[in-house]
């Protein structure tokens, strides 16, 4: 299975209401874009297991983003993210959940995460100032939760080139100067094993190989 979206834009409005966006659309107009995503690929791949049960035993998804591009200040930014923590709170939405014993429990099958950024580019700025956050040559990380002999899961992150810039703004000229610049790279590879992960893990290898 696979999904796919063309470039989606984000902007954030301090002063707007439902109505006004639904009600009468062409009566307003964006101002410039906050931030871009070129590109959205989804691949879903799930493997089954003989009949009856036929159950999915392995789940691989690959997840990949165009180019990220983005100028925010520091407001805009702090709007942003509130407005994400609160999706994410309700999402949840622990306190309308059912309780744990209702809860459906679900399969101990395996799951394959691949997730690539092709670059990167987000500048926030507060008054004279601004934070440049650069990743040229993108970003890739992978995870999966099948559990070995010596961890439950592992989680790889690869960052060929990381650049963060300050830039101040010049009195005499519309322009930014480069106050300082640090570059880096980043190969990280984290092997997780937490209390009981030996009993999750053995759950699984029985499930997996019904």
């Amino acid at each position: 299975m696979s999904l796919n979206f063309g470039p989606i834009h984000a902007n954030v409005l301090e002063h707007i209401t439902e109505r006004e966006i639904y009600a009468a659309p062409t009566q307003w107009r964006l101002p410039s874009e906050h931030l871009l995503i070129d590109g959205l690929n989804v691949g879903i791949v799930a493997l089954y297991g003989p009949q009856p049960l036929t159950a999915s035993y392995m789940w691989m998804w690959d997840i990949q983003l165009g180019a990220i591009k983005g100028s925010l200040s520091s407001a805009e930014a702090r709007t942003l993210g509130a407005a994400f923590g609160a999706f994410w709170a309700n999402f949840k939405d622990p306190f309308n959940a059912p309780a744990a014993d209702y809860a459906l429990q679900s399969r101990p099958d395996g799951n394959f995460y691949k997730i690539a950024l092709a670059s990167v580019d987000l500048m926030s700025s507060a008054g004279d100032v601004a934070m440049q956050l650069s990743l040229p040559l993108g970003l890739r990380f992978d995870t999966n939760d099948l559990a070995t002999d010596s961890y439950k899961r592992v989680i790889s992150i690869r960052a060929s080139e990381v650049v963060a810039r300050c830039l101040r703004r010049c009195a005499t000229r519309d322009v930014g100067i480069e106050a300082g610049e640090v570059r880096l790279n980043a190969l990280l590879d984290v092997f997780m094993a937490p209390p009981h992960w030996q009993e999750t893990a053995a759950r699984q290898s029985e499930f997996m190989a019904k």
